[in-house]
């Protein structure tokens, strides 16, 4: 059964970031790999879909900064990008991370 990424579901990186509660999801992006585009404005590609998380550090929860996680295929986890990948900690930061399929949809969700 497959999963979709919800706002208040906590994720970790594969390079050892987070855990982070998720707060803001842009879903259905195809914006270029912003690497390409700063080298290359006028000819920059399209990329595969993907989402954009907006999350806060849940280890330091009165820290005002937010955390960005881009580019991420949803249904992979994988970044369109790169070698990058979330995990989902089900249960919250202090769970044992999982790996799970998810479902691409074509909205935006928001906390607030």
């Amino acid at each position: 059964m497959a999963t979709r990424l919800e706002v208040g579901m906590v994720v970790k990186t594969n390079y050892d970031t987070g855990p982070y509660q998720i707060r803001r999801i842009i879903r259905n992006c195809d914006c270029p790999n912003p690497i390409e585009e700063i080298n290359n404005p006028s000819g920059a590609r399209k990329s595969k879909r993907h989402i954009h998380l907006t999350c806060r550090h849940v280890n330091n929860p009165n820290k005002r900064d937010y955390a960005y996680l881009n580019g991420f295929d949803e249904k992979t986890l994988k970044s369109v990008w790169g070698n990058d990948r979330l995990i989902l900690c089900e249960g919250g930061a202090t769970a044992d991370p999982i790996q799970l399929t998810m479902e691409l949809d074509c909205e935006q969700d928001d906390d607030g």
